[in-house]
């Protein structure tokens, strides 16, 4: 489970269309979101050529620091998980149908992520670098 504030998600319409398509296919992740996708209902949908670069979105390069360990995770913003991205395997993909995916689009540089895990225990986690990609939006 993840928290964040209560903040307004922006998407850019490209995202926003993607979201909408992926959210049409019956997936695992319907089932764990129930109806569809959180961010879907409750978006700002912003034209790709106004979209602020300070955002993640589909594409985007994400590194996380967990506040307790020190540790730094990066991720690249995908429509599916996968393999490595790049052939860098300290860039993994992930899904942004995932909880830690759903959690982090929309999101900005510094923000702070609030992680529950199964196991009960608690991480905390900041956005220590989001690079958009060209490709993205």
């Amino acid at each position: 489970m993840f928290e964040s504030s209560n903040r307004i998600t922006l998407l850019c319409k490209s995202d926003y269309a993607k979201l909408t398509q992926i959210n049409a296919q019956p997936t695992d992740h319907a089932a764990r979101y129930g109806k569809g996708h959180p961010k879907l209902d409750t978006a700002l949908v912003v034209d790709d050529h106004q979209f602020p670069d300070d955002i993640a979105r589909i594409g985007s390069l994400v590194s996380l620091k967990d506040l307790g360990t020190g540790s730094i995770a990066r991720f690249v913003l995908s429509e599916k998980g996968g393999d490595s991205h790049d052939d860098d395997e300290k860039i993994r993909p992930l899904s942004i149908t995932s909880a830690l995916g759903v959690a982090l689009l929309g999101s900005r540089m510094g923000e702070h992520i609030k992680w529950t895990l199964p196991n009960g225990h608690t991480r905390y986690l900041r956005i220590s670098e989001l690079t958009s990609k060209s490709a993205a939006c």
